[in-house]
């Protein structure tokens, strides 16, 4: 790493060593938070938006905690910590074929308790009181279908139907709720698109994966499958098509100087996640502990 660069990067009281505790510290809040609302770990695809613009993958992290565990490389100390919240540290994981009927819709009910809504999205996953993980909206799905094929019986119609069960979507208002939340994300957000891995909750409970959806609608638009009155309502919001050009070093410093001016500080955290800017991923953390590495071995960038 040149002397112009690290000058650069001092100059906003950059820090060469990271902390790790204090990433550890927002975590392990943002997971007490979650079990004392829901009284549960985070399920494995389950995220949430963090102070400062960064959103925690907290089931991954969750998972990593597990393995760290397992190999003896996580300290007693959090050890400690996670076991005072009840963490669970091994998780049956089982597919959803594995489960019965009967549970799976008793994980339904408990969705529409949390969500007000008996639908969740197609990748969504549930984790049962024994820790096993069911695919639930990938069930749901399969129910719609063994009924249109005739293949549901009567009673288990009447029981899904007693959730307000959904058998049929409008195709066209589903798209336009995820786009309308698109409209708001970035008026929010100041113009930028959101990560790949972005969920929201609407007003009624809903939980729409944001993120999943805009690579749905980049993917749609290279294989000419996306109708041209959706691409110009995209294209008037200035969404971004393609987020894979390559970033120069001064690009991300200019990002970096930006989070400094935000927040006071020239440390994101791991846990910021990517962001989309002019058509490009930067993942500005990621960028900033190469930076670190760098110096330690004296290479250039």
């Amino acid at each position: 790493l040149s002397q112009r660069r690290i000058n650069k990067l001092n100059s906003i009281n950059f820090t060469w060593g990271r902390s790790p505790n204090k990433s550890f510290d927002e975590n392990f809040q943002a997971l007490k938070a979650y079990k004392q609302e829901h009284g549960r770990d985070a399920p494995r695809n389950f995220s949430v938006d963090l102070p400062g613009g960064r959103t925690l993958k907290l089931g991954t992290w969750c998972d990593r905690q597990r393995r760290r565990h397992s190999v003896g490389k996580l300290s007693s100390d959090r050890v400690e910590r996670l076991d005072s919240i009840g963490f669970t540290w091994v998780v049956k994981a089982r597919t959803s074929a594995v489960a019965t009927w009967d549970e799976q819709l008793e994980a339904l009910r408990s969705y529409k308790e949390a969500n007000d809504n008996a639908d969740p999205p197609r990748k969504f996953q549930q984790t049962l009181p024994d820790g096993r993980l069911v695919n639930l909206g990938k069930w749901c799905d399969t129910q719609r279908w063994h009924k249109k094929q005739n293949k549901l019986s009567e009673d288990r119609i009447r029981k899904l139907e007693a959730l307000q069960f959904r058998w049929t979507f409008n195709v066209t208002a589903a798209w336009r709720q995820y786009y309308d939340a698109l409209v708001a994300y970035k008026a929010e957000n100041r113009g930028r698109d959101p990560s790949s891995t972005c969920s929201i909750t609407t007003d009624d409970g809903k939980v729409l994966n944001l993120g999943s959806w805009c690579k749905t609608q980049r993917k749609g638009k290279k294989k000419g499958t996306i109708d041209q009155e959706r691409m110009r309502l995209l294209d008037e919001v200035n969404f971004l098509w393609h987020v894979n050009k390559a970033i120069s070093w001064d690009e991300y410093y200019d990002f970096l100087l930006e989070y400094y001016q935000n927040y006071g500080n020239a440390n994101p955290p791991l846990t910021l996640g990517a962001e989309v800017r002019s058509g490009r991923r930067f993942n500005l953390a990621t960028w900033c502990d190469r930076m670190r590495r760098l110096r330690r071995k004296g290479e250039p960038p």
